[in-house]
């Protein structure tokens, strides 16, 4: 019988408690938690004109690309921008429908990426394969090597989601702030990560802090909705 097992550095670990242990373990793991703390990198750059910049009650409009008007984008555009919308109404603005109406246009782009990750840290994983040698064993106290199929090298899939807000004085139409939030991570699709992307990219807006910089939001979990 193995009465002591060397796994993230417990040890002598009694066998009525392991299953507690690894319980813990993976609750932390997948961050089982009411908050989720979603880290940001953020690029903004700003080019206002003689300090003409918006202020709570200026009307803002939507613009889409062609592409950002198909079937696949669609979706996810109308998303956004029910984000955004309710983002500037927070901070006291309006959003309209024509741009004759409108002193600023907005424009949001979007990227979504999925990469296979090696949860043993190995970035050349090159998708989902397991129970390679030196993966899927521990070693006792006494030398002796165990194998514990539990902890074959499962895949898990990575997800970075980029947003980029463009805003366009509409007198001139010349892009007058620009800001890029980029987020990484294992989480499933859900409104709350698009929701602090948008956080994330307008914040401190207009006035926002040029060049790169981190940006954490943090947002209560909700049910997950597909995307």
């Amino acid at each position: 019988m193995i009465h002591s097992l060397y796994v993230l550095g417990v040890r002598h670990t009694p066998i009525r408690w392991r299953g507690g242990w690894l319980l813990a373990l993976c609750l932390l793991l997948t961050g089982c938690g009411h908050v989720m703390r979603l880290e940001h990198t953020v690029q903004t750059h700003t080019d206002w004109d003689n300090q003409h910049t918006p202020v709570p009650g200026d009307r803002f409009v939507f613009e889409r690309s062609p592409a950002q008007q198909t079937d696949t984008q669609a979706a996810i555009q109308a998303q956004l921008e029910t984000q955004t919308t309710e983002w500037l109404q927070a901070w006291g603005s309006t959003v309209v429908r024509e741009k004759d109406e409108a002193q600023w246009v907005i424009q949001l782009m979007w990227r979504h990426q999925r990469t296979w990750r090696d949860p043993w840290g190995d970035p050349f994983f090159p998708g989902p394969l397991w129970g390679l040698p030196g993966r899927d064993y521990v070693v006792t106290g006494s030398g002796q090597v165990v194998w514990l199929p539990a902890l074959h090298r499962m895949p898990t899939l990575h997800h970075e989601r980029e947003l980029r807000i463009q805003i366009r004085d509409v007198r001139s139409y010349r892009i007058v702030f620009d800001s890029q939030a980029t987020q990484e991570g294992p989480w499933n699709a859900s409104p709350i990560l698009t929701e602090a992307l948008v956080e994330a990219a307008l914040n401190g807006f207009p006035l926002a802090s040029k060049g790169t910089r981190q940006v954490v939001i943090e947002k209560p979990r909700r049910p997950a909705a597909s995307r």
